[in-house]
């Protein structure tokens, strides 16, 4: 199995840069970060799927759930009134991917998310969010390079917090852990 597995900080993989003897790569915080360290790195390793997993906030889920992702959105782009929010124009994206068979929405943004913050969103990124199960700010733009490549996709996410940081490195440390069982029953064991 030929796997690179990404997230966006060492204190999501506690540190560690290999996973069941494939490299990890930390992109960064943000949708460029991701973008661009995914795209050198499949350069580097061309592997044969990727496997993102991290953090992510929610309004909905407990903390310390893990959720495998079904689709993903664009939670920033708002070309309207040419196209529906988060929609990139002359694209055919429709504004979200789709990840893996099963799992949660996505929404992914350049914001830190706080019941505060979300007070300020314009209507329709509101909607979109509240149509997301969790929220994180690299899924998308990781998606949208695999797809580029032509490379399959897989993502983890542990619910971290709820746009608080409180707890957020436990929380990592924990999460990891989880993600680290649930990816070796799946993938290893079997």
């Amino acid at each position: 199995m030929e796997v690179l597995f990404i997230c966006a900080l060492p204190d999501e993989s506690n540190g560690e840069t290999t996973l069941f003897g494939s490299p990890i790569i930390h992109t960064g915080v943000g949708k460029i970060n991701a973008g661009y360290k995914t795209a050198l790195a499949i350069q580097q390793y061309k592997p044969k799927f990727v496997c993102n997993f991290g953090s992510c906030g929610s309004f909905q889920l407990d903390k310390g759930t893990l959720v495998t992702v079904k689709e993903v959105f664009n939670g920033d782009m708002d070309a309207e009134p040419f196209v529906r929010y988060s929609v990139t124009p002359f694209e055919e994206d429709g504004g979200s991917f789709p990840v893996m068979d099963m799992g949660v929405k996505c929404f992914t943004t350049e914001t830190f998310i706080t019941k505060d913050k979300i007070k300020s969103f314009p209507p329709q990124k509101l909607e979109l969010l509240n149509n997301c199960s969790i929220f994180e700010m690299e899924l998308y733009s990781i998606t949208r390079v695999c797809r580029e490549f032509k490379i399959p996709i897989t993502s983890y996410k542990w619910v971290s917090d709820d746009g608080g940081t409180e707890d957020w490195v436990e929380n990592c440390r924990i999460g990891y852990e989880q993600f680290k069982q649930k990816f070796y029953n799946t993938y290893i064991k079997s």
